[in-house]
């Protein structure tokens, strides 16, 4: 019965996470995005509830200078909680992580990819939680949408 106990007990805390976030898991180049399709879908839609572990969101930024942009992305990263782990301007993808969300979302990691467009920039906003298989209340914030929010406060020139 004990053996029975500690197997129970390591099967549930071995799997107590519905889903991880990782750096790795993130695109590193926005080569690897389809801003395309992107740029038609609707990320108004109410898709947050208890189990969500991933959150979108997708902004048109113009006009501004590349490197305000960059600036303005690792600052909007700082202000909802994130240090930046990644940054290349080059390959258009800024990356953090935040370690603390909730009490039921360990950590999040969101990517930044960036892509200029006749005189503008499209930025696509994807994060990432780890979760645990207990419901909670911090994922229904949308932590896309609010670096998305602060990048559009900061810079004032957002098409959303």
């Amino acid at each position: 019965m004990f053996r029975f106990v500690i197997i129970l007990f390591s099967a549930v805390f071995l799997s107590a996470c519905v889903s991880v976030a990782k750096v790795s898991d993130f695109p590193t180049s926005n080569s690897d995005i389809d801003f395309a399709t992107l740029s038609e879908k609707s990320f108004d839609e109410d898709s947050v509830g208890f189990y969500t572990t991933e959150f979108e969101d997708f902004v048109r930024v113009s006009p501004v200078s590349e490197e305000a942009l960059y600036q303005a992305i690792e600052e909007s990263l700082r202000e909802v909680g994130y240090t930046v782990k990644q940054s290349n301007r080059e390959k258009g993808v800024v990356i953090g992580k935040n370690a603390s969300v909730g009490m039921t979302e360990y950590a999040s990691v969101t990517g930044v990819y960036v892509k200029p467009q006749q005189g503008a920039f499209q930025v696509y906003v994807r994060t990432k939680l780890t979760h645990s298989i207990t419901p909670g209340w911090a994922s229904k914030y949308d932590v896309a949408k609010a670096v998305t929010g602060k990048l559009c406060e900061n810079l004032e020139t957002c098409d959303q």
